[in-house]
């Protein structure tokens, strides 16, 4: 049976990071040796002042997470000094964690309403975080303070224009454009860029252009500052859900339900995703146990699902094939395998199937194809070498007088059919039953074949040889003038019919 693929989902985690500071230990089980008590280090005894000018310094040298652990210093010696939160604020900016900036900025203007650079920098945070009601609402309020604020005046112009791009990328959307939406949203981003609602729509914008790993890596960078956040915990289900890894998506949705119960998106594609897995795990098992007719059906019950996830519907034609094949259906299962094939080319087992198909149902040309382009995405596979080796040895038969079909029998006949074969063949060709002497030539020429697929096919050796691929001309070489083995079509059926009137008033024509 087809095995889904193993998706890893290491790029954000619920468990809480360990110590900095905890011990390595050598081998399992280790014990770490206890250190030699050291005097505890004694804290420098700086003022807010010295904390804060220290987080300047380190501030400037852009090493911002230090001088976030001075300024926190300055705040817990003076709580009530605004200039220690709002520096801190700042650092926070230029690590892009805008919320705990907006938090400290906040701070600093409740201390000090009439500031204008404390109400400046939650306006920026609320632009950037994509809340544009309360940064228009900041903005009007810097204003009112200063009305020539070149800052608050070209944000709030900013701020229009994100409204504008992503009303644009709405309507290039609707119109089915996805990559003009998802460049509108990049200019948009470029003035609101911590605008977590609109990268997840931005996401969901590469989920209709089948550029999974892009939406993919949006949500998952959003996990990772906010490993709880409802709409990228959907999007990241819906990555893992076209990725064909159902169990994650569905535990993705399961949490975004979690965050809000209410959240009918994940819950309509949870209802879906369950409905799949059902199908398929009741498919499964239908065919493990041999009820193939169950399976069949329970296999086009899941198709008609979701047609657009082609990682699925790859994998559900591919199973439906397998089905097809045990019910002998090997035309129907070529079909399958077809629309598995066309739903993700690179599906090598589809294209291993679709090879043996094809040899099967003596389409030897396109067996030949499949074989190599299966061979060309797994190289070095010997089974695979093997199967293009036959391919291209039944295309070579087929280009030969097939003796079997002259002689309407099948390549495992035994000698006895052979020969019962050639007595029907022979009387129903003879060239004595063509009534139309335009029609003479070609009744010669068939009575010809049937004469030297006899010859062949009843000389063990030679057909041994004729099976293995040897060309006709080698088979026949050394057989006398006649081109058949040495034997004249009229005298293999004068022998056939001597002495019981099984000639049926035929005459004794002679064939060159």
């Amino acid at each position: 049976m087809d095995a889904e693929d193993d998706y890893s989902d290491g790029d954000y985690t619920d468990a809480t990071d360990s110590d900095d500071d905890m011990p390595d230990l050598e081998g399992e089980g280790a014990q770490a040796a206890p250190a030699p008590a050291e005097p505890a280090e004694v804290e420098e005894q700086l003022s807010p002042l010295e904390w804060k000018q220290r987080g300047n310094e380190h501030y400037k040298a852009k090493e911002y997470i230090k001088s976030i652990a001075m300024y926190t210093k300055a705040i817990a010696g003076d709580p009530s000094e605004p200039a220690f939160l709002n520096n801190r604020a700042a650092a926070y900016i230029m690590l892009l964690d805008y919320k705990a900036s907006l938090a400290d900025a906040h701070a600093a203007h409740l201390l000090k309403p009439d500031v204008v650079k404390y109400l400046e920098r939650m306006a920026k945070c609320y632009s950037s975080l994509g809340r544009k009601t309360d940064a228009t609402r900041t903005y009007s309020k810097v204003l009112e303070l200063d009305p020539s604020n070149a800052a608050a005046l070209r944000e709030t112009a900013e701020l229009r224009q994100v409204e504008n791009f992503k009303k644009q990328a709405q309507l290039a959307a609707e119109g089915g454009h996805f990559n003009s939406a998802v460049s509108l949203l990049d200019r948009a981003l470029a003035l609101t860029p911590a605008d977590d609602l609109m990268k997840l729509q931005q996401a969901e914008y590469y989920l209709k252009q089948e550029k999974v790993g892009e939406a993919e890596r949006i949500a998952a960078g959003i996990l990772r500052m906010n490993n709880n956040n409802t709409e990228a915990l959907y999007v990241r289900g819906l990555c893992k859900y076209e990725m064909g890894d159902t169990d994650q998506a569905i535990m993705h949705f399961k949490r975004a339900l979690q965050g809000d119960p209410d959240h009918k998106r994940s819950r309509t594609k949870l209802k879906l995703t369950k409905s799949l897995v059902s199908l398929k795990e009741q498919g499964k098992q239908a065919l493990s146990s041999g009820k193939y007719d169950d399976a069949l059906k329970f296999y086009t019950e899941a198709l008609e699902i979701d047609p657009a996830n082609q990682i699925n519907m790859a994998k559900l034609y591919y199973n439906r094939c397998l089905v097809k094949s045990k019910l002998n259906d090997n035309e129907g299962a070529l079909q399958d395998c077809d629309a598995a094939l066309e739903a993700d080319e690179k599906y090598i087992k589809a294209l291993i199937k679709r090879a043996r198909l094809q040899i099967d149902l003596e389409m030897y040309e396109e067996a030949v194809k499949a074989c190599e382009a299966a061979c060309n995405l797994q190289q070095g596979d010997r089974d695979l070498e093997r199967m293009l080796q036959e391919a291209q040895l039944e295309l070579k038969k087929s280009k030969r007088k097939n003796y079997y079909k002259i002689l309407a029998v099948s390549k495992t006949a035994t000698e006895p059919e052979i020969k019962k074969a050639y007595k029907k063949m022979a009387l129903k060709t003879h060239p004595d039953r063509c009534r139309e002497e335009s029609e003479k030539d070609a009744w010669e020429a068939k009575f010809k074949d049937v004469t030297e697929a006899y010859t062949i096919l009843s000389d063990s050796e030679k057909r041994a040889r004729y099976d293995g691929g040897a060309d006709i001309e080698d088979l026949h070489a050394g057989g006398g003038g006649h081109g058949h083995g040495g034997m004249n079509p009229n005298d293999l059926f004068s022998q056939f019919f001597a002495g019981g009137g099984g000639g049926g008033g035929f005459g004794h024509s002679h064939f060159g």
